[in-house]
């Protein structure tokens, strides 16, 4: 449950929050919301592709069954580097700051485990509310990549880490 304040009427209302896995028929209304909140969004088919790989998956949260974000991640890096790759990480602007993103992450990290300790997430450097939003969540940034995107823009490389004794 979280507390959401309507601005146009200026009320406190409470909600329930689900994650889900994303399925085929959210991909329309994920799509909307990458539009709003990337400089460089994905094109839907693209958004399908990605989930539809083995090593990928997509989760959305949703509020009666209405999609309000969503995370897309892989299992990436082999035997001596197994990581969890998030590539998308977005709420709807008028979702913000209702805890949605922190339940998004939360769930993308219970999907760590003893070999697949990390979890590692590129940020624009245009990017402030990602990079404020991660460093909340105590996720850090580890390195600087130059021209990483297409465009040329730098990342920032936010990574969070476990060792093996905290899955014990």
């Amino acid at each position: 449950m979280i507390s959401y304040s309507d601005d146009s009427e200026n009320t406190e209302i409470e909600v329930r929050i689900e994650i889900r896995f994303m399925h085929r028929m959210d991909l329309q209304t994920v799509g909307q919301i990458e539009e709003l909140c990337f400089s460089d969004p994905w094109l839907p088919e693209v958004i399908a592709w990605s989930i539809a790989r083995q090593e990928a998956s997509g989760l959305v949260a949703t509020i009666e069954q209405n999609v309000v974000g969503y995370a897309i991640y892989k299992l990436d890096g082999g035997q001596n580097d197994a990581h969890i790759w998030l590539q998308r990480l977005a709420v709807h602007p008028r979702m913000r700051r209702c805890g949605i993103g922190e339940m998004l992450l939360d769930a993308v990290e219970d999907r760590l485990t003893i070999v697949r300790r990390r979890l590692v997430l590129p940020v624009r450097e245009s990017n402030l509310d990602a990079q404020l939003f991660l460093k909340t969540q105590l996720v850090e940034c580890r390195e600087i990549r130059e021209d990483y995107f297409a465009d040329g823009e730098t990342a920032y490389m936010f990574e969070l880490s476990y060792e093996p004794e905290d899955f014990r």
